[in-house]
């Protein structure tokens, strides 16, 4: 699904470290910090007062409230469909949503303890399965591809155009029938990819651990050149060889 791929997770997760660790910082250091005024209200890190599981849980919750909310008024409008009734509500249901997702995602991944880390990723399907289902919903589809966008400015005819062109390629144009069997596959895959990510974090740590341990009391040799030598022995292993007949 296009809500689960990569997309710009790099430079998310970039951004949200920098947040993370901006809100850890000392108060004098915080405090030293340039803000350009915009004229609009900031929003604080997310991380802003380090919150425990609990607090955590309240703040993604929140954020996926939002989005619920935002796509309700989307969907209840009767009239004609207008950028700011329809187009508006979709961006706000998706940023919020997306808060959400990346935030968990961040958290289930670094977080130290395990209790926020099981928090975050009951978070991560919670804001995953809203994703999955906003991009199968034939109801937002339906509102925006009525958007008359001709009188719009490039940038809006541009973002509408690749919106409807990502909700076909996530068959929302498909039978019913399809979209549930797409929407369960979402899921599995989402499950799949999850528990692949537990076991390789797992397996790098093992690895890492059992990769130390074998280094102590190993001969220097080992780490100097290893081609063979002229009787086709490896020269750390006759140079070990020399030392301990020695």
């Amino acid at each position: 699904m296009r809500y689960l791929r990569i997309r710009t997770s790099i430079l998310v997760t970039a951004a949200l470290c920098a947040l993370a660790v901006a809100s850890m910082a000392p108060a004098d250091v915080r405090g030293s910090v340039q803000v350009i005024d915009t004229g609009e209200p900031m929003t604080p890190p997310f991380w802003t007062g380090q919150p425990d599981s609990g607090g955590f849980r309240a703040l993604a919750d929140g954020e996926l409230r939002t989005a619920n909310h935002a796509l309700d008024r989307l969907l209840q409008i009767k009239g004609p469909r207008t950028i700011e009734n329809t187009l508006a509500p979709y961006n706000e249901a998706l940023l919020h949503a997306d808060n959400a997702a990346y935030a968990a995602n961040l958290i289930e991944s670094v977080h130290p303890d395990s209790t926020v880390r099981a928090v975050a990723e009951e978070e991560t399907r919670a804001a995953s399965k809203f994703l999955n289902d906003l991009g199968l919903n034939r109801g937002v589809y339906d509102a925006l591809a009525s958007l008359d966008v001709k009188t719009a400015e490039p940038k809006t005819r541009f973002a509408v155009e690749k919106t409807l062109r990502d909700f076909r390629l996530s068959g929302v144009d498909k039978d019913e029938a399809t979209r549930k069997k797409i929407a369960r596959c979402a899921r599995s895959w989402s499950r799949s990819a999850r528990n692949s990510t537990r076991t390789s974090g797992t397996t790098r740590a093992r690895s890492s651990w059992t990769a130390r341990s074998t280094w102590t009391g190993s001969p220097r040799t080992t780490s100097k050149d290893t081609r063979p030598d002229r009787t086709g022995r490896s020269r750390s292993a006759s140079s070990t060889r020399t030392s301990s007949r020695s």
